[in-house]
């Protein structure tokens, strides 16, 4: 049975390996912003997902308390929860909301087979998005190179500069089977990036271990 997505338990400090040896044949790895919750204003162009619904989510960061407005389409949630109810297919969070993206999250619909996963990051006081890539490569370490990894962060979006290195050099150290997908983060994954993200599970799956 499918698991809210705020449901993490103590999986904070899992790593890939351990997930791996549980049976997870793929790791799905999501960013939040950008990619599940969009930057624009409906109505969206034709080849993303147009059903938008919005709340606002309060969080509490640093003694401040803060609310952020979160965009949605209900069928990119139902496409995704799809692939997630397969075992196989391991939900993993690799975003600056760390593991506060459960609750909006959650509000949003998406479920998982398998409790997610928050991966751990060393963020730096310049940027919140440094350090994404190189934890994420940590994250996979000694994991089988048969193993898929859709990494899907809009920061890949026509990404140039410090960023596009820290990239190039996590995609260098991970062996895995590994499907970069850089939203356009004013509309989030778009619909033929949902078909790249279901094919590729569906051939990783499909050849087994």
């Amino acid at each position: 049975m499918s698991v809210a997505v705020n449901t993490i338990g103590n999986m904070e400090d899992i790593q890939g390996k351990e997930l791996f040896d549980s049976g997870v044949d793929v790791f799905l790895v999501l960013d939040f912003d950008g990619v599940l919750n969009a930057r624009a204003d409906h109505p969206f162009p034709d080849e993303y997902f147009g059903d938008v619904s919005n709340f606002n989510q309060d969080v509490v960061d640093a003694g401040l308390n803060l609310r952020f407005p979160i965009r949605y389409s209900r069928e990119m949630i139902a496409r995704l929860n799809k692939v997630l109810s397969d075992e196989r297919v391991q939900l993993c969070w690799l975003t600056s909301w760390r593991d506060a993206a459960m609750e909006p999250a959650a509000r949003m619909g998406l479920t998982s087979e398998r409790p997610p996963v928050a991966i751990n990051y060393p963020a730096t006081k310049l940027s919140s998005q440094a350090g994404k890539p190189a934890g994420l490569a940590d994250f996979l370490t000694d994991v089988p190179p048969e193993v898929g990894v859709i990494w899907v962060d809009d920061a890949m979006h026509g990404t140039s500069g410090f960023m596009a290195a820290q990239v190039d050099a996590a995609m260098a150290r991970m062996t895995q089977r590994v499907l970069p997908i850089g939203p356009d983060e004013r509309y989030g994954i778009s619909r033929d990036e949902m078909a790249q993200i279901e094919a590729f599970i569906k051939g990783v799956v499909n050849d087994g271990r």
